[in-house]
């Protein structure tokens, strides 16, 4: 499993890229940069059932594969972010309207960052349920279990990935909108 730093930068880096370079002028003033503070924070959102396991925990043992990855981790759960998007695409609220958000891009950001760690998940280490709960049925292509036993190495991998996002995406910063210039 990715850890935190690449669930977060990850959908952080894909919506910059497509607000900096997709979207106009005129229509990057309709997408505040909250937007993308948002995604990042979506793409933490499905681990939240880490510390769901450990709440249980405190009254009930449980193993941890009995509820980690499995609704948080379906299609279903980004899938309940698009519907409330679409539902509430024309509801304002006064006070999200004054930071030039909308509800429903909102939920559309939740949608985008669940989403990308589902599949970073299912891409890179380890298996999910995508239909849970109704079907046992696990998908993977578990890149680095394939091709390292070791979960040593494996972690150390991942924290040279976070690392390597981490760096990508403070240059990219630095480069396109000059950070060093805020310090």
């Amino acid at each position: 499993m990715p850890y935190a730093v690449t669930h977060i930068l990850v959908p952080i880096f894909i919506v910059s890229l497509i607000r900096d370079y997709l979207l106009k002028k005129e229509q990057k003033r309709k997408f505040p940069l909250h937007y993308v503070l948002i995604v990042g924070f979506a793409g933490a959102l499905p681990d939240a059932d880490v510390l769901v396991a450990w709440l249980i925990n405190i009254f009930k043992a449980v193993p941890m594969e009995a509820v980690h990855r499995t609704f948080t981790h379906s299609i279903f759960f980004p899938l309940i972010f698009l519907v409330l998007a679409l539902a509430t695409l024309k509801i304002n609220i006064k006070w999200l309207r004054k930071h030039k958000l909308n509800l429903g891009m909102v939920f559309f950001m939740f949608f985008v960052g669940t989403t990308i760690h589902i599949l970073l998940d299912a891409t890179i280490a380890g298996l999910i349920f995508p239909f849970y709960p109704f079907s046992q049925m696990t998908f993977g292509l578990d890149l680095l279990g394939k091709t390292i036993s070791s979960p040593m190495i494996k972690g150390n991998i991942l924290m040279v990935i976070d690392g390597i996002f981490l760096f990508a995406y403070l240059a990219y910063l630095e480069l396109k909108h000059k950070i060093s210039d805020f310090i």
